[in-house]
């Protein structure tokens, strides 16, 4: 009886942070992003910078009316074609934010303007830089998946070992490298979070891999499986998703099914981000969202 009363006090003391959010950070697409944004896709594929901007203004729209977020457009950044990608330069932990070290080092600038912003538009939150001994670490935004009671950070091209380490230093929750493999860019390529205890994730190499990895630490998620990677990419906040359009119909139905079976969700509306998909954006990738 003793150990069950330990257990339990373990299990009620433990860290949580939950997702209830009110402010979004965005930032403009640049002239530059459809001539020189990095991209893994093939580059001459042409993107439609009119039809982006569109998409974009969609975008926001659905933070404010779905998601009820407040939104803070921040100043562009014209030297710095990928900036529109906010989420690689921060991440926000409960009342703590790491300003990261981008994998790419040509988007390491967009970090000291990120650092402006927090300090105007979030300072109740604790801003953590990376030390000097960090110097050898890279970490992006993007491979960065928060459970309730964990942080799961994507090993990848644009985030190592020392990231990971960096990250774990300065996170309120326990923090665990997660190894996926595949041609996914990120961690969150292949999952994210679409309730307070649920996945969706791609049905993919890469994405089963990062399953096997987060359920070996946390075992009671839920999990949905979509067909193709960029289904599995969406935001949930304040008890709503936003998830990609487009998207196959049995991947559709994905989302239908969360509507009846994740507690509490309310909403699960499509958004077109297709203009920056061509370079790598996904959903999440357009904004950070902070308490």
């Amino acid at each position: 009886r003793r150990q069950i009363l330990t257990l339990f006090a373990m299990i009620g003391s433990m860290k949580t942070i939950d997702f209830a959010f009110r402010t979004a950070l965005v930032r403009p697409l640049t002239p530059s992003f459809a001539a020189a944004s990095l991209r893994s896709a093939d580059p001459e594929i042409p993107i439609d910078m009119a039809l982006a901007h569109r998409q974009h203004e969609k975008y926001v729209s659905a933070l404010r009316s779905v998601l009820g977020l407040s939104v803070v457009s921040l100043p562009a950044l014209p030297d710095y074609p990928d900036s529109v990608f906010v989420e690689d330069s921060a991440v926000v932990l409960g009342a703590r934010c790491l300003l990261t070290r981008p994998g790419a080092a040509s988007r390491r600038g967009e970090v000291p303007p990120m650092a402006t912003a927090m300090e105007r538009h979030a300072p109740g939150l604790t801003l953590i830089r990376p030390g000097p001994g960090d110097g050898d670490a890279f970490l992006d935004g993007g491979d960065v998946l928060r459970t309730s009671r964990h942080v799961f950070v994507g090993v990848s091209s644009r985030t190592n070992a020392a990231g990971v380490d960096m990250l774990r230093r300065a996170s309120p929750l326990p923090v665990h490298a997660v190894s996926f493999g595949g041609a996914a860019l990120h961690l969150k390529s292949v999952a994210t979070m679409c309730g307070p205890s649920s996945v969706v994730y791609a049905d993919t190499d890469a994405g089963r891999a990062a399953r096997k990895a987060m359920t070996n630490v946390e075992g009671g998620l839920q999990w949905y499986p979509v067909s193709e990677e960029r289904a599995a990419n969406c935001i949930y906040a304040n008890g709503a998703i936003i998830y990609p359009a487009g998207i196959k119909g049995e991947d559709e139905a994905i989302y239908t099914e969360m509507l009846e079976k994740v507690v509490g969700l309310r909403a699960a509306v499509q958004v077109d981000t297709g203009e920056m998909a061509k370079s790598d954006g996904a959903l999440t990738c357009c904004s950070i969202l902070l308490p």
